[in-house]
């Protein structure tokens, strides 16, 4: 086997009796010099790049809905019947149902005891009417 080194020693070439093996040692200065981050970079050497140094957050939000930095929060009682898009009629008689309607609770009546029972513990309901 036979080689030969580059005039600045950053590659060898060795011949073999099947393949040339080509081997890198080190990669070359590039000749002109370019700006990474603010940070010159020859290729000689590796860099260290800053990070950015400003983070960008949403505007501070007043009122209702109040927001720091990312964190955003809504007020108690601050989303009202008028702000829930929903159909049907919406007062004291109907709820907010899952399929975005408001409506009135099915059934009626008045609940009457199975028998005698305390003030505590589990109570049993028959479904008759008064």
């Amino acid at each position: 086997m036979s080689s030969v080194t580059s005039a600045n020693a950053d590659a060898t070439v060795a011949t073999t009796t099947t393949t040339p093996v080509i081997t890198i040692v080190s990669a070359p200065k590039l000749t002109t010099a370019r700006t990474i981050g603010g940070t010159s970079f020859d290729g000689t050497a590796d860099i260290a790049v800053a990070l950015a140094t400003t983070v960008t957050t949403n505007a501070n939000l007043t009122g209702d809905v109040t927001s720091v930095g990312n964190a955003t929060t809504i007020a108690n009682n601050a989303v009202t019947n008028a702000k829930i898009a929903g159909s049907g009629t919406r007062d004291s008689t109907t709820f907010y149902r899952g399929d975005g309607t408001f409506a009135a609770p099915t059934g009626g009546g008045d609940m009457v005891l199975a028998t005698a029972q305390t003030n505590t513990g589990v109570k049993t309901f028959l479904d008759t009417t008064l």
